[in-house]
């Protein structure tokens, strides 16, 4: 009974609202000072989707299907960016339409992990993400004067964290816009969602000390967060090896099951530049979360042809933690995101 109580607590939570954007195309248009705006996409959404066009200023456009989580346990969100503008805005329009046209969902998967309007950032957190800032940021300088590859990467990691930050924002002006429906939410509630399982691994960072003491302190409300495990990999190929199937299966918490599953074809070059051609995988499918941007369960499919999946195995070591983990390194979320980006084969996959 206790559990069918909550289940029935999470559907009813879901019902309260659906999106007004629910099932309605929008675009995501730049004005001429770079603003970003969200507005629906009209009655030539079809005839653009059949030619494969975008109209002038429209950097993405969006369909956000939120009422069928009452019929299958989830929601649906596709994005595609425009190939003939910069990847930057690009990854920004993107950013910024699916933070506006699923701004409740993240409200309420936020109240749900404890980082809702009411959450400290942590200064252990705040300490390491303003070191591993600074560090990307020395490597992108120096990837510049670097290989193409090291270019593509290092491209790649500013287009993601423009992504990211476009969320917030998006958020932030479907809040301003809400009448007080929607509470404003910290930066770091977005970042903290985006690191999810990452986030036990800092806690007792300071900059210059390492960490603090072998227990790894949490963040008090953000303990089951982070101690949730959450899946199982199922891979089963052919007697003949005609096929193989692939299936991932993820056991989790009932606060985590605002599930939205995720499409995003964003055609963006290699490096920035136009004659650097386009990415291997320019459309990638995955399960995934409000406001998270890779999957997190983990389970992708891409364009190059790769499906992409993970069980976690867990740092229960804190010697471990003192001596391996760094602010000096990308985060495993954004990591991920790149290589299911960049990755032809397989075999490229680890080496991103």
């Amino acid at each position: 009974m206790v559990l069918l109580s909550m289940l029935l607590t999470a559907t009813a939570a879901a019902a309260a609202g659906v999106s007004e954007f629910d099932g309605v195309p929008v675009s995501a248009m730049v004005a001429a000072d770079g603003t970003i705006s969200v507005v629906p996409r009209g009655a030539h959404h079809a005839s653009r989707v059949a030619a494969g066009i975008f109209g002038a200023a429209e950097a993405a456009w969006g369909l956000f299907n939120d009422s069928s989580y009452l019929q299958t346990g989830w929601a649906k969100l596709e994005i595609h960016t425009n190939p003939n503008m910069t990847d930057a805005v690009c990854a920004s329009a993107a950013g910024v339409l699916e933070g506006k046209i699923t701004a409740h969902r993240i409200l309420e998967s936020a109240m749900n992990g404890g980082l809702g309007p009411d959450m400290k950032p942590s200064p252990a957190m705040t300490a390491f993400s303003k070191v591993n800032d600074e560090w990307i940021a020395s490597m992108q300088s120096l990837a510049k004067q670097s290989t193409v590859a090291d270019k593509a990467y290092w491209h790649h990691v500013d287009l993601i964290n423009l992504q990211m930050r476009g969320v917030w924002d998006g958020y932030t002006t479907a809040a301003k816009g809400s009448k007080g429906k929607l509470p404003a939410l910290k930066w770091e509630s977005i970042l903290y969602m985006n690191l999810g399982d990452e986030l036990g691994d800092f806690a007792g960072f300071k900059p210059g000390e390492g960490f603090v003491d072998k227990e790894l302190p949490v963040f008090g409300d953000l303990k089951p967060f982070m101690e949730a495990g959450k899946c199982s990999a199922l891979i089963k190929l052919l007697e003949d090896g005609s096929d193989i199937f692939i299936s991932q299966e993820t056991w989790t918490s009932f606060d985590s099951m605002l599930r939205i599953y995720k499409m995003y074809d964003f055609p963006f070059t290699m490096t920035g530049e136009p004659a650097s051609g386009r990415v291997p995988a320019e459309r990638v499918s995955f399960s995934s979360y409000p406001a998270v941007l890779n999957s997190g369960d983990d389970f992708y499919v891409t364009s190059a042809g790769l499906v992409v999946q993970e069980t976690t195995i867990g740092n229960s070591n804190p010697d471990l933690a003192l001596t391996f983990v760094s602010p000096l390194t990308l985060m495993e979320w954004l990591r991920n995101i790149l290589a299911n980006r960049l990755a032809k084969t397989g075999w490229d996959w680890p080496g991103l």
